[in-house]
Order: C-alpha cells, then sequence, then structure tokens
C-alpha cells in the first residue's frame, strides 16, 4: 500500500503542476480569470494536466521509449513548474484544506472510506483479463522502445493504441521485472468518487433534486461496478471516468464568452478519453452544443488545435503500430507501408471483438475462429439466445436507458436543448453499442449516465412529497461502498496477509519461464504451459510474447526498434486455433 500511495503522490503532484501552468497559460492567453476554476474544480485542474502529460508523452512515444530518463525529465519539469506557480498551489492547498474543515463529519467519512477502499486497489486481482493477455507488454513495449512499425503483427491487440498505456508507462512504478503498481485507475477512481459525493453534498444543500439523484446513482453504479477494476489498466475504467467528469461538466457550466478555458478542457476530456478506449468517439456530438460560442469568439483555430494536440500522435502512432489510420478498422485501409497487419487479419480481429461481445456465455472454450460465426446469426435468433443470459441488473439498466430517447423528446419540447442534445448523444451511443459490441464494460459510462438522467429527471418532482435526506446518507453511502466489495468477491484476502503481500501481492511474480516459437529470423516468448497466474496470459513476460505466434513474422531490421512485417507467402493464421 505504501506503493501505490507514493504512485498516487507522484501522478497527482505532477499532474497537478502540469494542470495549474496549462490553466494559467491558457488563461493568459484567452485574458481570462482562472481562479474561480482553482478555487472550486481543483480535481478538474489536475484532470487537465493529466490530459496534457498523456499528450506530450504521446508525442515522446514516437521518438522514444517512455523510460527512466523520460520520466526524471518530467519530474524536472514539474519541479520547475512547481517553484514557477508556488503561491497559485499554496492558494489551492490552503483551499482544500479549508473545504475539508468545513466539511460534515458523515462526508468526511464517506471521503475516508473511499480512501481507504481505493488505496485496497492493491491487493485486488486484476478485474480485467486484458491486463493479463495484452496490456502489460504493450506497455513494457512503450517503456523500453519508442513506437514500433508493424508492432500489432507480433499481437494484433499492440496496435489498439490505447493511449492509458503511454500514461501508465509514465506513472506506474517498476520495482522489478517481477513487481510493478499501476496507479492511475485507483487514484482517479478516488478522485472521481470524491467529486460525486461532492456534488451530491451541494445539491443537498441547495435542495437540487435532480441532480442529487443522478450523482448519488452514479456514485453507487461506479462503485460497484467499476472498483473491481482500480487495479491495473482497465482502459473501460479511466475511458468510463473521464467521459462522466466531462458530461458533468457539461451539465453544470455554461460555457461562454468569459470561460473559454474550461470550455477547452471539456474538449480535451472528451478527446482524451477517444484516445483511451476508440469507442468513446460519438462522444464527440456534446462538442457541438458550444460551436456557436466558439465562432463568436473566433477561437476555431485555438479548438482545432486542442483536437491535434490530442489526436494527432494518436493517429501517427495508429499508423506506426498497423499501417492503418484507425484500428481495426479495415475500411480506412489507404497506406502502402510494408508493416501493415494483413487485411484478414484487421478483419478477424474486428470480428472477433464484436464476435465475442455477441456470445450469450464467453467465448472461453471455443476454438478463436468460430467466434466471429455469431455475426452471421440472425438478429432474432441471436438476441433470443443473448437476451436470457444477461443479469437482471443488466437488463433493468438497459430497459431504463431506452427512455433516453423519451427525455430527448420533452427536452426539445421543452427547448432545453442542452439535455436534449446530451440524451441524444447518450442513446446514439447506446444503439451503436447494443448493435457492435453489447458487452456491459464497452459502454459503462453511457449505460449508466443514460440511466441516471432518466431517473433523476422522472423521480426528483417526488421528493417534494418526501422527507428530504440529511448528511446521514453519507453514512449509508460508506456502508454500501464497503459492501459492495464484499458482494463482488474481488478483495483478496489470504490466511497470512502479511506486509510484503500488502506492499505487492504474490500473484504479481513471473515464476515460470516462456517457451519459445521460432519464426524465420528471430524468436518469440509464448505463455508458458503452466503459468504464474491465469489462462495463456503473457503478463510481464520478456517481450517479445504473444500467445498467437505467426510463422509468417518476420523482423524488418537487426533489432526490434526496426519493428515486424508478415511475409504474405507464408501467412498461417490456423496457429490461432491451435492455441
Amino acid at each position: 500500500m505504501l506503493a501505490l500511495l507514493m504512485s498516487w503522490a507522484f501522478a497527482g503532484w505532477l499532474s497537478m503542476v502540469f494542470g495549474l501552468a496549462g490553466t494559467k497559460l491558457l488563461g493568459t492567453y484567452l485574458a481570462e480569470d482562472t481562479k474561480a476554476l482553482q478555487d472550486s474544480k481543483v480535481d478538474y485542474i489536475l484532470l487537465f494536466g493529466f490530459v496534457l502529460i498523456t499528450a506530450l508523452t504521446s508525442m515522446v512515444s514516437i521518438f522514444s521509449p517512455i523510460n527512466v530518463f523520460v520520466t526524471g525529465a518530467f519530474t524536472l519539469a514539474g519541479i520547475f513548474l512547481t517553484y514557477l506557480h508556488l503561491e497559485d498551489l499554496k492558494q489551492i492547498t490552503k483551499k482544500v484544506r479549508m473545504g475539508w474543515q468545513q466539511l460534515s463529519w458523515q462526508l468526511k467519512l464517506a471521503i475516508f472510506t473511499t480512501f481507504c477502499l481505493s488505496m485496497c486497489a492493491i491487493i485486488i486481482e486484476f478485474g480485467e483479463s486484458d491486463i493479463w493477455f495484452y496490456h502489460s507488454q504493450a506497455i513494457k513495449w512503450i517503456k523500453e522502445y519508442a513506437v514500433v512499425p508493424g508492432l500489432g503483427n507480433v499481437h494484433g491487440r499492440f496496435a489498439f493504441n490505447s493511449h492509458f498505456f503511454i500514461s501508465s508507462a509514465l506513472f506506474s512504478l517498476w520495482f522489478s521485472e517481477d513487481y510493478v503498481v499501476f496507479p492511475l485507475n485507483s487514484l482517479f477512481f478516488f478522485l472521481f468518487t470524491t467529486r460525486l459525493l461532492l456534488n451530491i453534498n451541494n445539491a443537498l444543500n441547495e435542495q437540487k433534486w435532480t441532480f442529487f439523484i443522478l450523482n448519488s446513482i452514479l456514485l453507487v453504479t461506479f462503485a460497484f461496478q467499476v472498483f473491481p477494476l482500480t487495479n491495473g489498466t482497465s482502459t473501460d475504467a479511466i475511458s468510463s471516468m473521464v467521459l462522466v467528469y466531462a458530461i458533468l461538466l457539461f451539465m453544470e457550466r455554461s460555457f461562454g464568452d468569459k470561460n473559454i478555458t474550461e470550455l477547452v478542457l471539456f474538449w480535451s476530456l472528451i478527446f482524451t478519453a477517444c484516445t483511451f478506449k476508440l469507442s468513446a468517439v460519438f462522444a464527440g456530438f456534446l462538442l457541438l452544443y458550444n460551436l456557436p460560442v466558439i465562432f463568436r469568439n473566433k477561437k476555431v483555430l485555438l479548438f482545432l488545435a486542442t483536437g491535434l494536440f490530442i489526436l494527432l500522435p494518436f493517429i501517427t502512432r495508429n499508423v506506426i503500430l498497423s499501417g492503418y489510420l484507425v484500428y481495426p478498422v479495415p475500411s480506412l485501409d489507404v497506406l502502402s507501408v510494408d508493416w501493415k497487419i494483413p487485411i484478414d487479419e484487421v478483419i478477424l480481429e474486428k470480428e472477433l471483438i464484436e464476435g465475442w461481445s455477441k456470445l450469450p456465455h464467453g467465448g472461453a472454450d471455443m476454438a478463436i475462429l468460430d467466434i466471429p460465426k455469431i455475426l452471421d446469426v440472425p438478429f432474432g435468433e441471436w438476441f433470443s439466445e443473448w437476451w436470457p443470459s444477461r443479469s437482471i441488473k443488466w437488463k433493468v439498466i438497459m430497459i431504463i436507458d431506452l427512455f433516453t430517447i423519451l427525455l430527448m423528446i420533452v427536452a426539445l419540447f421543452r427547448r432545453n436543448y442542452k439535455l436534449a442534445l446530451l440524451s441524444f448523444t447518450i442513446f446514439f451511443n447506446l444503439v451503436f453499442w447494443f448493435v457492435k459490441t453489447p458487452n456491459p464494460r464497452f459502454g459503462f459510462a453511457f449505460l449508466f449516465m443514460g440511466m441516471a438522467l432518466v431517473l433523476s429527471y422522472s423521480l426528483a418532482p417526488f421528493l417534494k412529497y418526501t422527507p428530504k435526506p440529511n448528511a446521514y446518507l453519507f453514512v449509508l453511502l460508506s456502508l454500501l461502498m464497503v459492501s459492495f466489495t464484499k458482494l463482488k468477491n474481488q478483495v483478496i484476502y489470504t490466511d497470512k496477509l502479511t506486509s510484503s503481500q500488502l506492499l505487492i501481492p504474490n500473484y504479481y511474480q513471473v515464476k515460470t519461464p516462456p517457451e519459445t516459437f521460432k519464426t524465420k529470423n528471430f524468436t518469440l516468448n509464448t505463455p508458458p504451459t503452466a503459468p504464474p497466474a491465469k489462462g495463456i496470459w503473457c503478463y510481464n513476460l520478456p517481450l517479445p510474447c504473444t500467445p498467437f505466434p505467426k510463422e509468417s513474422l518476420v523482423m524488418r531490421g537487426k533489432d526490434y526498434q526496426s519493428g515486424f512485417r508478415v511475409e504474405p507467402d507464408i501467412i498461417n493464421l490456423n496457429s490461432l486455433n491451435n492455441k
């Protein structure tokens, strides 16, 4: 736990000073006073810094590994920015301290409970198999090499290019080859949950019952569903939290001529969520709402630059990793480079994702090449198998989400265009999610926000006729958050939980050497027959490792940095089934 706390402190401090510097610089350029934002939304300043660091490291990763030297450079920059903005940091620290003193003891208890639960991430087993499957390997590549041409040929998932892996490469604490702590999801879970608690408190004091219900539902759903993912590098968790952060800012603030800085922050959160998880891309509809303000203030170039600053490195890395502008989107096959992933493999990767998402009971016992066959099943036949396999929880959530379209119509009738656009955006994303990848973890933000919107606007009027909740609500929320961890059976308690296990649990250890696989001009590692953890994963094994080796894979040069390509005359996808 000490290691996690140290990682939190480093990531939080660096993000805060970068965010403060970025906000001050932007405010100076726009001739705006950013003091109000610094006073009331300190976590958004930190988020902005995290966005800046992610964008900068994504640029650096094109030319250099995100290694100890890059970490050192960012640390020195952080020290310089701390010195430069020391007075502002003191003012922010003072405001946070005074704000804490003014909170009720019940709210303090809830925040302290959130802190303790978030720190327990170090003893939670990884809640998402992709971390074992390819996340940790992708981060190792980022730490040891600049972006490698054709790396997606080694393992198609490496070409997914989540920029969260780049941030994780910078902030993860690597003790050795066998010991690593991933702090970002747990840190942002704590910040995000605290923001929801503060929003609930403010809505309670101001009797804004719609926002009270909205934030309460988000707190309960995220505590139950996202908390188990706080250990590790789940892109589903971080992208959903960043998206909901952006949506809450969109709902609470009226972006106008005097707070363009906040509007830039909102845009940067949406763009960054897209680079973390491509499924967030249609949240971009929300950006349309403030186009009149942007045009009226003649800031089009500023917002275009914001998008390019975040997205251009993303597209560049896509091209280098896979040979495609966006992967795995085979229709964007417009480039001709020798490291391009063969189009058949791109189509297969896309169909595997969609097929796996639509399988009623998962595909662990199926041959991989059989998974896409579900896409050829008629909708009625597929749905009649898929729907009964969903839990009651997800059925209820999806049924409630259907009413977002009704909410949009009512909002339009009342000329509440902001709510109408938000409802449309959520409904559109849910339809796209259902048609393409109807697995809940691919749609957390929209599933939960849709339900929260519908229930908050439906139930708020009834609070006029019921006893009003008071500060003791936070005691109940604390108990709920603790009980959720037990219900999910995620926190690991061993017979002898020693202090060393609290620092690094023993399931992080890689004890079994990988097996080797010979290709034409180099040797691949494959997961061991008796892996140290679960499944056929490559967690933290030496590079290059893949569970799906191909005889057609060759190095483009004399070292791994030169990249990999596939010789088309010996393409062999049958090795997938052999695994």
